[in-house]
């Protein structure tokens, strides 16, 4: 498209277009991504063609949902029925199926505007076959390809995009690459020795981090950051993890991996999850919680409290209201439950359990501190 004709399309003036180009441009310039945008008649992506890519899966990925995916169904049957037939992956998920069905789109598209990766001609012969020869019989999806992205399918386009992905399609890493295995396993031990957390992997968990590893290098993050959303929910209860993290990184001799923040986030995401006994010690599970509430307020008030809790909170054993004489309190009774929710003054010597103050309306604070003492 060109530039005239991106100003008719967007509504703005030749002059703004290159404007907002300008300060695209300086923003990869800041963030050190290969990638820029090449303004002439036409304006051009242009850098390392496989950053982009990916950089451009990361975006469509936030931008559609998979099933509205441009021709998502017909892009993620060819992928399960290559994987199907060459065995390279037994146990692919849906979810890398998915990712590789962003990653085949966004190839045909470059493709089919002469963006090509250098490729070996001799390299994946088996796996461009298989994947060729599905594709033809599918002339569907092939007639789609040509009339809407001007893609042929050759058997180069067809290695461009096998090669070039990385661990997308040929996905399991091979576990004689003894210095990256004991990378991995040195950064697994050090992070989790770190949390007090002694169970070791498994050959078959290393194996799981290692396919992990290589399948996510190549990927790239647009927009979404998850470690803001895993400071809210783990890191600020568990300061030590990030720290565990970082460390191990660097004791592993993997700094390379915070070139990539998706890498970055998503690594330490698999590292949790892959240890029942650092979930359990992030969440732990109180079989049995109970909550009393005292408070001088009516008692439709206290019942709106309750309903909030449960609402907020359903896993909560059990919440009652005090009804005995808020002016001779029976601390023997108030002892019995995990947590007091109080407005009034009690008498602290002779609490064993723990307390939180309320207002009429609980507000930001109180959740927190509630939290806090329920997961930590």
């Amino acid at each position: 498209m060109t530039l005239s004709k991106l100003s008719e399309t967007l509504f703005l003036s030749e002059t703004s277009i290159r404007r907002i180009i300008l300060k695209i441009n300086t923003y990869f310039k800041s963030k050190k991504l290969p990638i820029s945008i090449h303004l002439t008649t036409k304006p051009k992506i242009i850098g390392d063609e496989i950053f982009i890519r990916h950089f451009f899966c990361s975006m469509f990925r936030e931008l559609y949902p998979p099933q509205h995916l441009p021709h998502f169904e017909h892009l993620f049957e060819i992928l399960k029925r290559y994987y199907e037939k060459s065995n390279s992956a037994t146990d692919i998920s849906t979810y890398k199926l998915i990712l590789n069905s962003y990653y085949f789109y966004i190839s045909l598209i470059r493709i089919g505007h002469h963006h090509l990766v250098e490729v070996s001609p001799t390299e994946n012969c088996s796996t461009t076959s298989i994947f060729f020869d599905l594709l033809q019989k599918n002339t569907v999806l092939c007639s789609i390809i040509e009339k809407n992205y001007q893609c042929k399918i050759t058997r180069a386009a067809i290695q461009d995009i096998i090669q070039s992905g990385i661990y997308l399609f040929e996905n399991r890493a091979d576990n004689h690459k003894k210095n990256e295995w004991d990378q991995l396993h040195t950064l697994a031990q050090r992070f989790y020795t770190q949390l007090n957390i002694i169970a070791p992997l498994s050959t078959e968990e290393k194996q799981q981090l290692q396919d992990f590893l290589h399948f996510n290098q190549e990927l790239q993050s647009f927009k979404t950051t998850y470690i803001e959303i895993l400071s809210d929910l783990l890191i600020k209860h568990s300061p030590k993890l990030l720290v565990a993290y970082d460390t191990a990184i660097e004791e592993a001799g993997l700094t390379n991996i915070k070139k990539n923040h998706f890498l970055y986030e998503e690594l330490l995401l698999e590292l949790i999850t892959l240890s029942p006994q650092l979930l359990a010690t992030l969440f732990p599970h109180k079989a049995h919680f109970s909550i009393l509430i005292i408070s001088y307020q009516e008692e439709r008030i206290l019942s709106f409290y309750k309903q909030l809790l449960l609402k907020k909170l359903p896993a909560l054993h059990s919440i009652d209201t005090y009804k005995g004489n808020i002016f001779k309190l029976d601390y023997q009774e108030i002892n019995q439950y995990d947590l007091i929710l109080t407005d009034i003054e009690l008498n602290k010597s002779r609490i064993t359990t723990q307390m939180l103050k309320i207002s009429k309306v609980p507000i930001s604070s109180f959740w927190n501190n509630l939290e806090e003492i329920l997961y930590t």
